[in-house]
């Protein structure tokens, strides 16, 4: 699977991150997947993170395992990513 590189998390090791031509699956209560987050009344609520090396912009090839959705705000891993 691809990813676009985001800015690093605040969770060690890890970078946010947007699917390339493809989109998870996984369900957040009350939130709708949008453009690479999940979104509820205007507010981002998560997003994807992934544990590899990169910089900023750059589209990789990882593994599902590499990949977490993370909450926004208070930056914690709510479950692995499910395609």
């Amino acid at each position: 699977m691809k990813v676009l590189l985001q800015h690093q998390s605040s969770i060690r090791g890890a970078r946010w991150c947007s699917p390339v031509g493809w989109e998870p699956t996984n369900k957040i209560e009350g939130a709708e997947y949008v453009d690479g987050s999940w979104w509820s009344q205007g507010e981002e609520e998560a997003g994807l993170i992934c544990f590899v090396e990169g910089v900023e912009g750059a589209e990789v090839e990882v593994e599902a395992d590499d990949l977490r959705v993370a909450s926004c705000g208070e930056c914690e891993v709510i479950s692995k990513v499910v395609v």
